[in-house]
């Protein structure tokens, strides 16, 4: 009888994935709202804050797609780095003050969700990677 493998890894990608989708979109409305588009460097920021943001669903989708034998490990750290480099924007633009810090402590409470969440994704895809591909039946399910 299968026991967890990837069907439970599939929901819990697409869980981190609907996180992270919805955590672009509310980037998206911050940066809109908070007009960085300024010749002070606040234009770039705001669009490096949204390059980061949109890329985070991207490489959950791609390690949804990748499967366990493959890259799902790889595409779940590029989710990571996106993930730090969309806190690292968004922690130079309240520096600078080009956004509203009130929202803040929310976006930073789901960053640290969405991270713990796919550490641990990344951990299980390696566990599932290192399996021999005999041990995963059609499902993907460790049997």
């Amino acid at each position: 009888m299968p026991v967890s493998g990837a069907a439970p890894l599939s929901a819990r990608r697409l869980r981190a994935w609907i996180a992270s989708f919805e955590l672009a979109l509310d980037i998206s409305h911050l940066t809109r709202q908070a007009a960085l588009n300024g010749p002070d460097g606040s234009g770039a920021a705001g669009r490096r804050l949204m390059d980061a943001a949109a890329r985070l669903p991207l490489a959950l989708a791609r390690a949804q797609a990748a499967g366990p034998q493959e890259g799902a490990s790889r595409c779940l750290d590029d989710a990571l780095a996106c993930l730090a480099e969309m806190e690292t924007h968004l922690t130079l633009c309240k520096c600078l003050h080009w956004i509203d810090a009130a929202p803040l402590p929310d976006f930073e409470a789901r960053c640290a969700a969405l991270r713990r969440e796919l550490i641990a994704l990344a951990g299980a895809a390696r566990t599932l990677r290192q399996l021999p591909k005999e041990r995963l039946n059609e499902n993907n399910s460790i049997t």
